[in-house]
């Protein structure tokens, strides 16, 4: 009897998802990815994960989904990642404003499902947590951790990450670390043999162009590990035979993601933007400091609503926070102690992603190298050099492959020791106790960050009804001075772009990572006047009453312009009482 395609089918697919589900490493990951959505619903208030509530519309947080708004709400064009939006009317790429692009993009595609202010970054939280467990239980159950207990033990101490955790509020492209636990699990599977060297250099690919779009920091991390696997790739033939493999392979892998980044127009941006390489750095003492029992070398805080940092000694170290927690030192001090006469053949093992764990550490460190409050060192960069780490001048955040190594290695310690399975089981629940009341502050602070209302701090800009009616009737909304050309940019420019992103209104600058125009091409749209048609906001440190009727003439600015706060506001057309 002659079998039919559609037969073949029928009786493949039941098979296929057999085998897929008795997968032990799709069941692990189904069994992390739960923890994290628990966690996570647990963590978050549902205002806050569905993107209702006020602490979206504030700060870093208020300045990124306004963007990603003013994003959707625009027209395509040729570059789609671009919008005259943001930036008016030079424009700017989204890539530079923080708006998580693998989102945006098919947001924007779909827009006719959403409204105009529609936030989406309540949802990656969710994913990001939940990802970050499942990846967390595939690395674990990879190396050998069967176990049903120790293995969600173990993925518990990757949810309670505090320096994913610290991104939580300010930066929720930043919290996508499941992207270098990913990479680390490829990175294992490679070493042990588990992939070949050609399905390795795909889902290295793949996971690069991923990366690239959500923030191209995780890039920067990612793809050096995949340097380091093939570097320690057990089988190469001789050293010439290894360097041609390595090269070879290390320029497929990343070859599309350099195209697409090309494409998008990653590298139009000008040079603003520049410069705090050495501010943003990480303090030696932060991997030991900033939790509930080990605040021992407070300096200050980072800002409002979060708990204070280890010692910051150039007043940019908060983007240094990578406290492991007490829990994860504990253990890491347990390993060195039980492990003490096995660590050198582990080093031996693992050579090269020591060596790329190592130059990550001296980057997050900076050319400006501080111990507290103790110079390690102060380098002077060769100027190609010195530009090139400007591209990533937070390069604190560059610890984070360190830590989430460590916190691996050290789990895996507890698991090794000679004790019965209870016993090792409950080690692992007093340290993850332990973690757990270590991250307290930060969890809490983070919470009441997210539930505060901080409609009083915008000023009521985005509550005003005449404002909003204002901005609603104009066509575009400037403000000046715009971004980077005056002190205290969230608080000026956050309110109006929300407020932009609000009305759907083109806003003339915007809070954002490079790219934007200079102060003088800014400026330039005040030669031709007030326009009749458009809404003004200046601000009250650079501009006043009087300044602004010598220039424009007293009767348009009297019949138009009126205080407001810590501004100026000229409405379209005619004055709007206050």
């Amino acid at each position: 009897m002659r079998t039919t395609t559609n037969d073949y089918a029928q009786s493949t697919t039941p098979r296929l998802v057999s085998w897929f589900l008795k997968n032990p490493l799709v069941l692990a990951f189904i069994a992390g990815a739960a923890l994290g959505l628990v966690y996570v619903f647990w963590l978050l208030p549902l205002t806050h994960l569905s993107g209702d509530s006020s602490g979206w519309l504030h700060g870093d947080p208020g300045s990124h989904v306004s963007a990603s708004q003013l994003f959707i709400q625009d027209k395509w064009h040729a570059n789609p990642f671009w919008t005259n939006r943001l930036n008016y009317p030079e424009g700017i790429n989204i890539a530079f404003a923080d708006v998580i692009p693998l989102m945006a993009i098919p947001v924007k595609l779909t827009r006719g499902l959403w409204s105009n202010e529609v936030n989406y970054f309540g949802y990656w939280l969710v994913l990001a947590y939940t990802l970050q467990g499942g990846m967390a239980a595939v690395l674990l159950y990879l190396l050998g951790v069967h176990r049903k207990v120790w293995l969600m033990l173990g993925v518990a101490f990757f949810l309670l990450s505090p320096a994913m955790l610290f991104r939580v509020y300010a930066h929720t492209a930043l919290t996508s670390h499941f992207l270098i636990l990913t990479a680390m699990t490829l990175y294992f599977a490679m070493v042990r043999q588990r992939l070949s060297l050609s399905y390795a250099t795909g889902l290295f690919a793949l996971l690069c162009l991923a990366s690239a779009l959500v923030h191209p920091y995780f890039t920067a991390m990612i793809y050096p590990l995949f340097i380091a696997a093939l570097l320690d790739f057990p089988t190469y033939k001789n050293l010439c035979n290894k360097i041609m493999v390595v090269s070879f392979l290390a320029l497929v892998a990343f070859s599309p993601c350099l195209l697409m980044l090309y494409g998008l127009g990653y590298f139009d941006a000008t040079s603003s933007g520049g410069g705090n390489f050495g501010i943003n750095s990480m303090n030696l003492i932060a991997p030991l400091s900033g939790g509930y029992f080990t605040n021992f070398f407070n300096h200050h805080y980072a800002w409002p609503n979060l708990p204070p940092m280890p010692y910051d000694a150039t007043g940019g170290q908060y983007e240094g926070y990578n406290h492991l927690g007490l829990g994860v030192l504990l253990f890491v001090l347990i390993g060195v102690v039980t492990q003490r006469h096995n660590l050198i053949a582990q080093m031996a093992k693992y050579k090269w992603l020591l060596c790329l764990l190592l130059m990550l550490v001296v980057y997050a460190l900076s050319d400006k190298a501080f111990l507290l409050g103790y110079q390690l060192w102060d380098i002077k960069l060769p100027e190609p050099i010195s530009q090139l780490a400007q591209q990533f001048r937070a390069s604190g955040r560059f610890f984070w492959v360190m830590g989430y190594c460590m916190v691996l290695w050290s789990i895996l310690g507890i698991m090794q020791l000679k004790f019965k399975s209870w016993i090792v089981s409950a080690i692992l629940s007093i340290g993850l106790i332990i973690q757990f009341l270590d991250t307290s502050p930060l969890r809490q602070n983070v919470y009441k960050a997210t539930i505060f209302n901080y409609e009083k701090y915008l000023h009521a800009v985005v509550t005003n009804n005449e404002i909003i009616e204002a901005v609603n009737e104009a066509n575009k909304l400037y403000l000046l001075p715009a971004f980077g050309c005056s002190p205290a940019e969230f608080e000026n420019i956050t309110p109006f772009q929300v407020l932009a992103a609000k009305t759907a209104t083109p806003f003339n600058t915007g809070l954002i990572a490079r790219g934007y125009s200079s102060c003088a091409v800014k400026d330039q749209a005040l030669e031709s006047g007030l326009n009749p048609a458009n809404a003004y906001v200046f601000l009250n440190s650079h501009y006043n009453l009087d300044t602004l009727s010598q220039r424009f003439g007293r009767s348009a600015v009297e019949r138009r312009c009126y205080p407001f706060r810590h501004t100026l506001f000229c409405g379209p057309d005619e004055a709007i009482s206050p």
